[in-house]
């Protein structure tokens, strides 16, 4: 999500090191540089923003000269939401929710329900990045409910995901 992968056929003669540089394709960012052992044909660019498309660009430096700059764009992936939502156990006044955990350094979720018919503010409980799973208390009996996922990173909100469950009479 925050990565990108690049890999490349050695340069021929005696590479000193390389030079990776990566910027958003879109601008409105400085260009980037990691420098790469000689020996090395691949790396991992971190910390890039999530769904951007970058282009990168490879330089192998020499003893006494700069060899020719090749560049490629790649796209990071989206922040995902979370796999598996199930809404199950209810009773009267409780709906036990559980999931899957998104990819990526997931912060906390904030987890949202409401009644499907409405009438009544959206609430909101969250749990720790670790945590996958709550029960939520203190509902309204024989209610259908709409419950939502959304992880939180570091830096942004993933995809918010939903699944109904409905409390007992």
């Amino acid at each position: 999500m925050t990565t990108l992968n690049v890999r490349w056929e050695p340069a021929e003669g005696k590479v000193k090191e390389y030079k990776v540089f990566y910027v958003p394709a879109a601008g409105g960012a400085a260009e980037a540089m990691e420098t790469v052992a000689a020996t090395a044909t691949s790396t991992v660019l971190r910390g890039l923003l999530p769904d951007t498309l970058y282009t990168v660009s490879l330089v192998p430096v020499f003893a006494e000269t700069e060899g020719r700059r090749q560049s490629e764009n790649g796209k990071t992936r989206p922040l995902g939401g979370v796999k598996n939502l199930k809404v199950t156990e209810p009773t009267m006044t409780s709906l036990k929710v559980d999931w899957d955990p998104a990819d990526g350094a997931v912060r906390q979720y904030k987890i949202f329900f409401v009644p499907v018919a409405g009438g009544t503010p959206e609430e909101m409980e969250q749990v720790p990045g670790s945590t996958t799973t709550i029960v939520l208390r203190n509902l309204k009996p024989d209610t259908p409910y709409t419950i939502s996922v959304l992880p939180i990173y570091p830096a942004r909100e993933g995809k918010r995901q939903a699944e109904n469950g409905k409390t007992r009479e």
